[in-house]
């Protein structure tokens, strides 16, 4: 639907992975794309593996709120959206027709680097005007309950926001199974992280995350 609505107000009738490829272009950000640019990509793409009963114990075992945040998403309204789209199960990521696919949605392809040095152009402020970062200053919706995940998130202009270490706003976006992307316009910082190995946290309770971030931040603060 998003996607519709930018080819019917863009003047040039683009649609959102054209503007991408763009600015991707621009900044010489090649690892990064909505869907795969070209079939033969797909070698470059790792597989990923959904988390056994195994890997789901332990990180359970080892944060009570990582299991029950993963226990929260099983509810009616991810059972919906699986009944409506089938086809987005972990294992239908593999699948090369479905990797071709420019869903800006749920089709990001890339790694950490290229993931980070895209939202670089966020917090060094190289895009944007500066009327609208005023809107990333803080967010619109304050611990709000989403149904959908079953937890309570800092939302706003399509971000979540969540506190550095010196406890000022920052914005990103968590994906399933344990990716994240954050900038801090404050410290001229983005960073991201992304696995194939798919885990059962989400957003700062990523082990391997969170351990980056403190490291990153005990180096600047």
């Amino acid at each position: 639907l998003i996607d519709q609505i930018v080819r019917r107000i863009d003047s040039r009738k683009r649609n959102v992975s054209d503007i991408l490829e763009e600015i991707l272009r621009k900044y010489g950000i090649f690892d990064l794309s909505i869907g795969l640019r070209q079939a033969c990509d797909n070698d470059r793409v790792a597989t990923l593996l959904y988390p056994g009963d195994l890997q789901i114990n332990a990180e359970g075992g080892r944060d009570s709120e990582v299991l029950r945040r993963w226990m929260a998403g099983d509810n009616e309204h991810n059972e919906k959206l699986y009944e409506t789209w089938p086809w987005i199960k972990t294992n239908d990521y593999n699948i090369l027709d479905n990797r071709l696919l420019p869903m800006p949605s749920n089709m990001g392809i890339g790694n950490a680097r290229s993931l980070a040095h895209f939202h670089s152009l966020l917090s060094e402020r190289r895009i944007l005007s500066d009327a609208f970062y005023k809107h990333l200053e803080e967010p619109i919706l304050h611990n709000e309950f989403d149904e959908t995940i079953g937890y309570a998130e800092n939302k706003g202009y399509g971000y979540q926001f969540t506190r550095n270490p010196a406890s000022q706003w920052i914005f990103g976006h968590s994906g399933f199974g344990g990716q994240n992307v954050r900038v801090d316009v404050h410290n001229n910082l983005s960073y991201a992280y992304v696995c194939n190995g798919l885990k059962i946290s989400d957003a700062d309770l990523v082990e391997p995350w969170r351990l980056l971030v403190d490291k990153m931040y005990s180096s600047l603060l």
